[in-house]
Parts: structure tokens; C-alpha cells; sequence
């Protein structure tokens, strides 16, 4: 369900950005297990972020004061990449 590139460039809609999430959180957790084919995925994918096709599904979450779904996610995969490098 993780987002594939097309023509280099990721489209991610709403589970396919929890499927990125739920994949890095996996990583983490089984020490590292996998880490030769999730993390170069994972940085491919944070290479591609100025060109990502954002969808935003529900309406109901834009409100006052929060925060595009762009900065959210990108701030969570580098956050799920610091802590891989920390390990």
C-alpha cells in the first residue's frame, strides 16, 4: 500500500501517507529488521517530496489552525529517518 514512484513522482493520498508511517514505525521497532530495502525506499521517497501529488480527502480536518497535511508528513518521515539513524 506504500506509495510507488511514477515517472518520479509519488502520489500519496491519506493511507498511503499511514502506510508510509506504519512502515517506518515497523522499522524502528524490529531493530532495524529489513532496513537494506526500507530505508533506501524511505529516502527515495523523502528525495521526491518537492514533487508529491498531495491528496487531501476529507474536508472535515481542514479547520483553524492546522497544519497542511504536506508539512505533517514530511515533518513525520524525518523524524521516523532521525531516529533509524540514531540506531
Amino acid at each position: 500500500m506504500c506509495p510507488v514512484d511514477f515517472h518520479g513522482i509519488f502520489q500519496l493520498d491519506e493511507r498511503r501517507r499511514d502506510a508510509v508511517i506504519a512502515l517506518g514505525i515497523f522499522l524502528i521497532e524490529s531493530d532495524l529488521q529489513h532496513k537494506d530495502c526500507v530505508v533506501p525506499y524511505l529516502l527515495r521517497l523523502l528525495k521526491g517530496l518537492p514533487k508529491v501529488y498531495w491528496v487531501e480527502e476529507s474536508t472535515a480536518r481542514k479547520g483553524r489552525g492546522a497544519l497542511p497535511v504536506a508539512e505533517s508528513f514530511s515533518f513525520c518521515l524525518v523524524t521516523l529517518l532521525s531516529d533509524v539513524a540514531y540506531r
